[in-house]
């Protein structure tokens, strides 16, 4: 079986695709990259599925015989400004018993049935736990085997249409792969950022694709808002295109 992960990233225009390996340390390090124009896909919406699919076929083959490798297996990163976010609080009573591991599966578990309920057109890509707080202390960590009275939890969900999702499995289905996680670009960006810099715990980050503009905020290591936003670089370059007299080359390299 092959070492090798494919990651795609699929944006308004294009689609980037990272081939990773696990070095020594089991760190993933990129081995290869590739940015395709793709076809049938605006906005990170499938309009044309036949159009689409020819072109990935195409991308894959490609990738394939560059690293002399057979993909089975993708992981797809998504911007879309359908996805929600969405934060819930949940307790359970402890009456001095000691917090196990259950308990804190049972006010989990009983957050997403709510998600699940009030969003029935949407599936959870990420569940995210950001702050523990027990008798009303917060806690750095889960407080696994300490007695209390109250347990209280905060968890973040970021969810996707279903439909959406749908059409993703399909389009790189048609290409003879099968789907291993979807995940917020959002996300993405914030995990990233909190490998490169460890120290750092609480920060926001402004992101402005072409289409799509998303703000994320992270406290505690952990995402606990996702705002998203549709429009990107492309209207504010409408914008200016329509007030000023500059040059489109002159406010490209203004906002790219």
């Amino acid at each position: 079986m092959s070492d090798e992960k494919l990651i795609a990233e699929v944006s308004h225009d294009h689609i980037k695709y990272a081939v990773c390996r696990q070095d020594k340390k089991l760190n993933y390090v990129i081995i290869n990259k590739k940015i395709f124009e793709n076809e049938g896909i605006k906005k990170g919406k499938i309009l044309d599925f036949d159009l689409a699919s020819k072109k990935i076929n195409t991308d894959i083959k490609i990738l394939e015989k560059e690293t002399d490798t057979i993909f089975k297996n993708i992981s797809i990163v998504v911007n879309e400004p359908e996805i929600t976010c969405t934060n819930i609080s949940g307790f359970k009573k402890l009456n001095g018993s000691k917090v196990e591991k259950r308990d804190l599966d049972f006010i989990l578990n009983e957050a997403k049935s709510s998600v699940i309920k009030s969003q029935e057109k949407n599936s959870i890509l990420h569940i995210l736990n950001s702050n523990f707080f027990l008798d009303k202390i917060k806690k750095n960590k889960m407080p696994i085997d300490i007695h209390g009275d109250r347990l209280s939890l905060h968890m973040t969900f970021i969810s996707l249409p279903k439909n959406n999702i749908n059409n993703i499995r399909s389009l790189f289905g048609s290409a003879d792969l099968k789907i291993d996680r979807i995940i917020s670009k959002s996300f993405v960006c914030g995990i990233d950022l909190l490998n490169k810099k460890k120290e750092t715990q609480n920060f926001f980050i402004i992101n402005f694709d072409k289409e799509v503009s998303t703000i994320s905020v992270f406290e505690d290591a952990s995402m606990i808002i996702l705002n998203t936003f549709p429009f990107g670089t492309n209207s504010i370059f409408r914008d200016i295109n329509q007030l000023c007299s500059m040059k489109r080359k002159e406010i490209r390299n203004v906002i790219k």
